[in-house]
Formats: C-alpha cells, structure tokens, sequence
C-alpha cells in the first residue's frame, strides 16, 4: 500500500510543477503586456501631435448658385414627382371605386355623381 502511496505523490509532483510553471509564464505574460499597454500615449495624445491639414475651404472656390436659381431647379427637380404622386392618387382612387362597386350593395354606394364629389 505504501507502494502505490508514493507512486501517487511521484506522479502528482511533476503535474504542480508544470502548473506552477504555467502560472508563473502567464503573469509574466500579463505582466509584459500591461508595460506595453502603458507606455502607449493615449489616442488624444497621438491625434493631438499629428499637424492638422489645410482647411479645403481655401483651396476651393465654387460660385454657389443664386436664390432663383435654387428655386428653379426645386421646381424642375418637384415635377415629375408631383406628377407621379397625381397618378398614384388616380389610380388608387379608381381602384377603390372598382372594389366599392363590385363588393358593397347598390343602396350604399349612392348615386355615382355624390360618390365623385367626395
């Protein structure tokens, strides 16, 4: 019995040795990368002692449009979509009269004049 007791311990000596040894190579780890980690100057740091560009504003000189202009080219750019959305509320007016028409009794629907006024 005494045998296998320090068959026991000779084989669970090694095992705590490499895991003494994987504690110890892991802080070191930890240890290294917490000294690189602080010796880098904060990104304000490095953004702050970069030279700031030329502002482009200097460098460009664009004749900005005039007022009328402006509102010409809102007006030309407005109408095809105002025509479209007229087109849409016709069709879509004319798709509820055909489902009012086919689905709803003659007694709702009213005569066809009062219906084309509301």
């Amino acid at each position: 019995m005494t045998a296998i007791r320090s068959m026991e311990t000779e084989d669970a000596r090694p095992a705590r040795s490499r895991l003494a040894w994987a504690v110890a190579i892991g802080t070191v780890c930890l240890v290294a990368a917490g000294t690189i980690w602080l010796r880098q100057p904060p990104l304000t740091d490095r953004i702050a002692s970069q030279p700031a560009p030329a502002p482009a504003e200097l460098a460009l000189n664009v004749k900005l449009p005039s007022v009328d202009q402006l509102d010409q080219w809102t007006k030309s750019l407005d109408a095809p979509l105002e025509q479209e959305t007229q087109l849409v509320l016709r069709d879509a007016t004319a798709a509820i009269h055909t489902l009012a028409q086919g689905f709803l009794p003659a007694e709702l629907l009213g005569p066809p004049a009062e219906t084309a006024q509301h």
